[in-house]
């Protein structure tokens, strides 16, 4: 697969959940107006670490919006 120099590839993470837990994560994001991404990420600037916090807190700032990136 060939990608330019404009096009990044980013790194994926995955977790392992009930179908139940992905439906009340999803239902919770929707009700504050963020992603699933968002909500997970926010997660995980609340276990304790400084500089975890902090790269989240870039990550989010820097995100864009919903859905397929724009070739502009």
């Amino acid at each position: 697969m060939y990608y330019n120099d404009i096009m990044t590839v980013r790194p994926k993470m995955q977790i392992d959940v009930s179908n139940k837990v992905k439906a009340r994560a999803k239902a919770v994001a929707a009700d504050r107006e963020i992603t699933l991404a968002q909500l997970v990420l926010t997660g995980l600037s609340k276990v304790g670490d400084d500089k975890l916090a902090k790269l989240v807190k870039d990550e989010i700032e820097n995100r864009t919006g919903r859905g397929r990136p724009a070739n502009n």
